[in-house]
């Protein structure tokens, strides 16, 4: 009867070892399919931030040639806003910032970098920045171009910072009656939201695959 008992015992400890190996080895496979997962869904939602950021110039472009176009004058690209000049843009910015609460300010640039206009107040309108024409030459010769900001930008030399990271969109400027643009029309968005509405499609699913990782590594180290 012991060499029985001894026997099945014997045939039990391998069967045992077998199914142990086999739970680690599907869960392993299954921690492995959870990780490709989680970065896919990452990668896609690093992509689908460019595509917001495409958007956000897109929307600059819109902005410079469906509102700015109507309402703009050679006096408004020849000199700094002011009067009734200053008016008329803030109303029309306001407008058009009411339906889009991403938006964190809106300059125009003439082509050497001179502002001439922003709804930031601590902007020096009329003094010219050199150390923007790196964006505002692109979008002064038909090239819309964005640039992603530091979460923290001192302000220098006249020219606004901010304590937030921006999208900033430069898109052609242009006026009835004259061919070509005239300057850049600078467009500054909340990054925060452009990040906010990539990533709200994935976040489920990447939040999903890592707790799948966590859950297989689990069972994979007790199996």
């Amino acid at each position: 009867m012991g060499i029985a008992e001894r026997g099945g015992a014997s045939v039990e400890q391998p069967v045992r070892s077998i199914r142990a190996r086999w739970g680690k080895f599907l869960w392993s496979g299954f921690a492995a399919m959870m990780a490709i997962g989680l970065t896919s869904s990452m990668v896609l939602g690093r992509s689908a931030l460019h595509g917001q950021e495409r958007q956000a110039r897109a929307r600059a472009e819109h902005f410079a040639g469906a509102q700015l176009r109507r309402l703009l004058t050679p006096a408004y690209v020849e000199q700094p806003a002011a009067g009734a000049r200053y008016r008329n843009l803030v109303a029309a910015v306001q407008d058009w910032i009411a339906t889009n609460d991403r938006v964190a300010r809106v300059r125009l640039w003439q082509p050497d970098g001179r502002l001439l206009f922003s709804t930031d107040a601590r902007d020096r309108v009329g003094k010219r920045f050199n150390g923007e024409l790196d964006f505002i030459r692109p979008a002064s010769r038909g090239t819309t171009v964005g640039v992603v900001t530091q979460e923290e930008v001192a302000p220098k030399g006249g020219l606004a910072g901010s304590t937030d990271r921006l999208y900033r969109s430069f898109a052609p400027l242009e006026i009835a009656g004259r061919a070509g643009p005239q300057g850049a029309v600078e467009i500054d968005e909340y990054h925060l939201a452009l990040e906010s509405a990539a990533t709200h499609p994935w976040r489920n699913l990447t939040i999903g695959f890592g707790v799948g990782i966590l859950l297989a590594c689990g069972l994979a180290f007790v199996s």
